[in-house]
């Protein structure tokens, strides 16, 4: 009822609004008169209608870092004695406590609102995302790699993570993860550990392209993300992805679509003959797409690429 209605006649709110006393501490008949307050409608149509005893007041208004505003009030009954200069610099004394609190909860609820719309965004891609705990563990797994995973074509999930159903590809998946988790947290485009892998699939199937890289360093202990897998099922249409990928970075269409190659390990000269361009051309569309992401080589740009895409989740891990 207060913040629906009662709020924009709040008669203490009001006056120090009026008055501009922001940040401090104050008593209620600082700002407004006893005889003003109890002609109020907010008085008489709303607190004493609700009995809230109401009528004393100590509190102030915290202007926080985007502009909004907070009311901090603390109320006793008309019987009570009002609150006197040393109560009203023992609120002083929390405000500005009060205030930080407030500035990051407001942060947090911020950030949890981009996050949730990251990870939509993450979970809308037809490429596969894993994101590997230290140990194994899998943390996030998004839409498209969860359907492969349940598949059982070729990759499965493990009590220690993921694997590969073909000896041989197994054996290279895991040296890359491996190389991928003792290098998470750096981010060093002369040796970048990781690498590329085809999975071959028991329905014969065309094989699924993995790439491994370090994880995005957003975090530290076992709950944070050390490995990213990244899973390309060639049969799958990448509309979706190309539209995604223009949406969080910006990339106009081709070069999208490069980058996407990249993940998927094919080398430019390799996607030129795909695609039907000259290298020359690739390599124009490489050197666009590493000035929109402030990198100096294919490898960092895979690199880079890799951990913001893995970063769409990290609002979702669980804390350690």
């Amino acid at each position: 009822m207060y913040g629906e209605y009662y709020a924009r006649h709040d008669v203490w709110a009001l006056g120090a609004v009026e008055q501009r006393l922001f940040g401090r501490a104050l008593a209620g008949s600082q700002v407004v008169e006893d005889r003003v307050l109890e002609r109020s409608l907010i008085y008489n149509e709303f607190i004493g209608p609700q009995r809230l005893n109401m009528h004393h007041l100590v509190g102030a208004i915290l202007p926080l870092d985007d502009g909004h505003h907070v009311v901090v009030g603390v109320h006793r009954p008309r019987a009570a004695k009002d609150y006197d200069p040393g109560e009203v610099r023992r609120l002083g004394l929390l405000l500005p406590h009060l205030q930080r609190a407030l500035e990051i909860r407001q942060r947090l609820r911020q950030a949890e609102t981009i996050g949730q719309s990251a990870t939509a965004a993450f979970d809308r891609l037809s490429l596969g995302v894993v994101l590997m705990g230290p140990t194994g563990k899998l943390l996030h797994v998004n839409a498209a790699a969860d359907a492969i995973l349940r598949g059982g074509d070729g990759l499965m999930r493990v009590p220690d993570g993921i694997r590969a159903m073909a000896k041989q590809d197994d054996k290279r998946l895991q040296e890359l993860i491996v190389g991928a988790r003792r290098a998470s947290g750096l981010m060093s485009a002369a040796h970048v550990p990781g690498g590329h892998v085809r999975v071959s699939r028991p329905s014969c199937g065309q094989a699924y392209a993995v790439m491994v890289a370090p994880g995005p360093g957003l975090a530290t202990g076992k709950n944070s993300a050390a490995v990213l897998l990244f899973i390309s099922d060639p049969t799958q249409q990448l509309v979706s992805d190309l539209a995604i990928l223009k949406e969080l970075f910006g990339f106009p269409p081709s070069e999208a679509r490069l980058v996407l190659a990249l993940l998927n390990g094919i080398a430019p000269p390799d996607f030129a003959r795909e695609v039907g361009l000259s290298y020359n051309t690739i390599r124009t569309l490489l050197v666009r797409a590493m000035d929109r992401t402030g990198t100096r080589s294919q490898v960092e740009l895979v690199l880079v690429m890799a951990r913001s895409l893995g970063a769409l989740a990290a609002p979702t891990l669980p804390r350690s």
